[in-house]
């Protein structure tokens, strides 16, 4: 029985945790919207960086702290670039906002690109880490516990010079 009364003030704990979390208002995920084009923002000959844009929006009554971005591009079904970059802003209540995620193409992937046509089809897929605001919301997420993620995907074209 000694067993039992070590272990009673963690379970407690546990059981108010849980009641605490399910009482909190629901948080509903951004929304996010891979803009169909990208634009070439540098070229030298080692190769090419490229802009993708994204639309994050925010359908919630609260402010949405958007953390990281896990992402990688396709270009014509070949794996070009995948990176992590942090989304540095808040969607404000009811609001949108664009962020632009680097694509860097190396100088050889760039040859065989160019070698299939000068319009290559890009796909961006990926994953966006956001914050739920509350303080036992941010306690498990700064612990690594919960931390909530939004997938995203979509495509468009690209006319390389």
């Amino acid at each position: 029985m000694q067993i039992f009364r070590h272990t009673r003030i963690p379970m407690l704990a546990l059981c108010l945790l849980c009641v605490c979390v399910g009482c909190s208002a629901p948080v509903s995920p951004p929304s996010i919207h891979v803009e169909p084009g990208a634009t070439i923002i540098e070229q030298s000959d080692h190769g090419m960086v490229v802009q993708v844009n994204i639309t994050a929006a925010n359908p919630n009554t609260e402010p949405l702290p958007l953390r990281d971005i896990e992402y990688h591009v396709d270009m014509n079904g070949q794996r070009v670039f995948a990176g992590k970059r942090s989304a540095e802003t808040t969607l404000r209540r009811n609001d949108e906002h664009t962020i632009s995620l680097p694509v860097v193409i190396k100088a050889d992937q760039l040859t065989t690109l160019q070698a299939a046509s000068s319009t290559v089809s890009f796909n961006v897929s990926g994953t966006m880490v956001y914050l739920v605001r509350g303080p036992i919301a941010e306690v498990l997420f700064d612990a690594g516990i919960r931390r909530p993620t939004k997938a995203f995907s979509g495509g468009g074209e690209i006319t390389l010079p």
